[in-house]
């Protein structure tokens, strides 16, 4: 019989919640809870109290603990029985043991294998994945989890044993029609039903596409600077992969042949948004990068990760959609749109490659969550989805317009600012050298997020750029991080 948890847990949350943080008090709120289960604090089947009393013996406001449930409720963690309460999920572990230290003689990191040498070496993927700043990081308190909830339940009660299996299609079939239908207008992406693979994160996505395109020790190519994991998502598959210098156009397609290196089976491109950079690739680069990639015989794997967030104008149409050749593999996220924690994504194949890799979808990955994506089709055939994106539009277009004053009051002239056409980030480049890296030290001790541009490099350069994310910052709270980031680099 489950157990009531009182004040116990109010003692353990309250001793992880700080008001005096950059940080809202429902992701904290929400982090603790999560990190308790993780910890087997907080065990499968146990009762939490209701989010009245919850939010009475924390003394916060019963809404902000409500969004937290909600959040906790959609991935996974909390299960709500109507009439008897909210419960830790029952698919988690009950437990977190740690093992007893190995007592080989052997060196631990020779165990490891150089893949693994290569993942370990730069161990700051998630550094920091809270606090002012992070880059990347999608807004969740605006998200309408009570409305995704609905859907994920209504999905569960009428069609669980229907959806309780593996898919072996590429994903749920009416989730690929409505996708397809988006694409087509949002993008102009060129493309039927059958041709979209749904993933479980764009990692998959890039995992599946080297995997299918390429051997071990064929070379890759991605754009310098580039997001860091999806080169190591490369270079684990057994690529060797190297960067391509991006200027004010994109990629620099006349810097891809190297003399005595073989022509690339990959190259990897964002040419909606440049990440980090923020620069839009032009049409005349977009066609000289096609007309490579089929002399060549390369395959493009174009990423667009946020596109649905542009401000200044209508988004650019994908590169995939120019293509006549049939050479662009086209990636996409609901993580930016919706919250990090769902991991579904998509991908869009040449229709000659669909069958395949269906195949190799089901073959690696055994894929399933049939339920979450017919409640995702649901949430998109019935507007929602598009009515979410128009409004953090705005949010975001007004956050970085806050961003961008209070950086001119505090920093002048110091910097170049670029990207900020779309996204949620902005990259700054110093016009004077200074100590990014123990700026980026001192901030992270006062709760900020100053992501490096230097981190998105395969080789060293100066560490003169941030990349500062502005999705995940409360509107009100930009100026007063941004006053404390000027703080922390006077220091």
């Amino acid at each position: 019989m489950s157990t009531l948890v009182s004040t116990p847990l109010a003692d353990l949350l309250l001793a992880r919640l700080s008001r005096d943080a950059a940080q809202p008090l429902q992701r904290q709120l929400y982090a603790a809870i999560r990190q308790a289960i993780l910890d087997g604090v907080l065990v499968a089947g146990q009762r939490l109290p209701s989010t009245r009393a919850l939010a009475s013996e924390l003394q916060l406001s019963r809404i902000t603990v409500t969004l937290a449930f909600d959040q906790l409720q959609a991935e996974g963690y909390l299960q709500a029985r109507h009439g008897s309460g909210t419960f830790v999920g029952h698919s988690l572990p009950s437990s977190r043991q740690v093992p007893p230290p190995a007592t080989a003689s052997v060196p631990p990191q020779t165990m490891l294998s150089q893949r693994a040498g290569q993942l370990l070496a730069r161990p700051k993927t998630m550094l920091a994945p809270a606090g002012a700043f992070v880059p990347g990081v999608a807004d969740t308190r605006h998200f309408p989890f009570a409305i995704w909830q609905r859907l994920q339940n209504r999905r569960g009660k009428q069609d669980a044993a229907l959806l309780s299996g593996y898919d072996t299609s590429g994903g749920y079939a009416p989730l690929r029609r409505v996708l397809a239908d988006y694409l087509q207008v949002s993008r102009a992406v060129r493309c039927h039903p059958d041709q979209i693979l749904i993933t479980t994160g764009t990692r998959q996505s890039l995992d599946l596409c080297a995997r299918m395109l390429a051997d071990a020790g064929d070379r890759a190519l991605v754009e310098e600077p580039c997001n860091t994991s999806s080169r190591l998502v490369w270079q684990a598959a057994g690529l060797v992969v190297d960067g391509v210098p991006v200027d004010q156009e994109g990629i620099c397609c006349d810097q891809m042949a190297v003399s005595g290196h073989p022509a690339p089976k990959l190259v990897l491109t964002t040419p909606a948004h440049q990440y980090p950079l923020g620069i839009p690739m032009s049409l005349p680069r977009r066609h000289q990068l096609l007309a490579y990639a089929r002399a060549q015989g390369v395959w493009i794997v174009e990423d667009d990760y946020d596109s649905e967030f542009r401000y200044d104008s209508k988004p650019l149409p994908a590169l995939q959609g120019l293509d006549d050749h049939e050479r662009v593999i086209y990636l996409g996220t609901f993580s930016k749109v919706m919250y990090p924690g769902l991991r579904l994504s998509y991908l869009v194949v040449p229709s000659s490659l669909a069958p395949a890799f269906r195949v190799a979808l089901t073959q690696l990955y055994r894929p399933g969550q049939l339920v979450l994506q017919a409640a995702l089709a649901d949430f998109i055939d019935a507007g929602y989805f598009a009515t979410h994106i128009r409004r953090m539009r705005g949010i975001y277009a007004e956050r970085q317009q806050v961003l961008r004053q209070a950086l001119q009051q505090h920093f002048g002239p110091e910097f170049v600012l670029s990207g900020g056409h779309a996204g949620l980030h902005l990259t700054l480049q110093w016009q004077h050298p200074l100590d990014a890296d123990g700026w980026a030290v001192r901030a992270a001790a006062q709760g900020l997020s100053l992501r490096l541009l230097s981190y998105y490099r395969q080789q060293a350069q100066d560490g003169n750029g941030l990349v500062l994310g502005y999705g995940a910052v409360a509107t009100e709270d930009i100026t007063d991080s941004v006053r404390l980031m000027r703080d922390v680099c006077d220091a």
